[in-house]
């Protein structure tokens, strides 16, 4: 746990010292939340702290029993609130984007820390530019307390690199993403979809011939604390809409395929725990722990894709 007010002691790429120039769109950050009172006040810290200054903070709750709308007021947000039973990631963002003012949409976890002072202006800086750009995601670095599982996969998603790129991938993620208002008005967010909904609306305006980038030096901490159960579920979630959509970076198998890429999987895990061991207390508690966690991932999916069968193709949210 962190302290409110700080950040992890995580080193971040130096991308130089050169102060980027900001342009003068209006940007609104939106922050999905539902009892986020643990990182949220951290989150908004970090926010105020940016160089780029012309920005409004969109909060749209789902139903908070904590702390998290007091917070969300203290720090001068816009919340709007809406019932638990309506939400979707999709939804929750397409209300946030409707209630926006801003020519850019940046839409950020409750759970995330952008890591310097630079992320907005890194973030938003291309599209007075670049007319024809849709969307840009950054980067997303794990907390130091990730499971390895997750340190690994933020790793293969989110490359290194020290300038923006256009790019055709749609591993678009709206944990740290930033969306031209205007195309948005015509592609929204899929409000049905239990997850994936940046992936589809990355492809969705790919289709429409719009450009979408990658922001390596936008950079945030970005992971979960998640019980086995937990883990579970959210890729049970996330495997009905990757299938829902057709993503291509999703492939279902049988019950005997998930238990191979998991023995596949775990042994890459235990090679990537060795060569980015951090302490000898995390490495004996993942040691004992990976398989389990390793094996929640896949056994999620697979509950995911036996759910997706049933509906014949038909099951988008919950």
């Amino acid at each position: 746990m962190f302290l409110r007010g700080t950040k992890p002691n995580i080193n971040v790429p130096d991308y130089g010292d050169s102060t980027i120039t900001d342009t003068i769109m209006k940007v609104s950050i939106i922050i999905r939340t539902k009892n986020e009172e643990g990182m949220l006040p951290q989150c908004l810290e970090a926010i105020q702290q940016q160089t780029y200054q012309d920005v409004e903070v969109v909060i749209v709750d789902s139903g908070s029993i904590d702390d998290t709308l007091s917070i969300a007021t203290a720090h001068k947000c816009s919340v709007v609130e809406i019932p638990s039973h309506t939400f979707t990631f999709g939804h929750a963002l397409n209300i946030g984007a409707a209630h926006a003012t801003g020519e850019i949409m940046v839409a950020i976890s409750a759970h995330c820390i952008p890591a310097d002072n630079q992320w907005l202006s890194y973030l938003v800086q291309q599209f007075k530019e670049r007319p024809n750009l849709a969307g840009v995601y950054g980067k997303q670095i794990p907390f130091p307390h990730a499971n390895p599982i997750e340190k690994r996969g933020l790793q293969e998603a989110f490359p290194d690199g020290d300038s923006f790129v256009t790019t055709s991938d749609t591993r678009f993620s709206n944990a740290n993403s930033a969306v031209r208002k205007s195309v948005w008005k015509h592609i929204p967010f899929d409000k049905l979809l239990s997850g994936a909904e940046d992936i589809k609306w990355c492809a969705d305006v790919l289709k429409k011939e719009y450009v979408v980038g990658y922001e390596p030096r936008a950079v945030v901490f970005h992971s979960h604390k998640e019980s086995l159960s937990q883990i579970i579920h959210r890729f049970e979630r996330e495997t009905v809409a990757l299938l829902s959509i057709k993503s291509s970076f999703f492939r279902p198998h049988s019950f005997l395929g998930y238990v191979v890429r998991w023995g596949r999987s775990l042994i890459l895990d235990y090679v990537f725990l060795c060569v980015h061991l951090t302490s000898f207390s995390y490495a004996i508690k993942w040691t004992i722990l990976l398989p389990f966690y390793r094996m929640g991932v896949y056994y999620g999916q697979y509950k995911g894709t036996q759910q997706y069968k049933k509906t014949g193709g038909s099951l988008r949210a919950a």
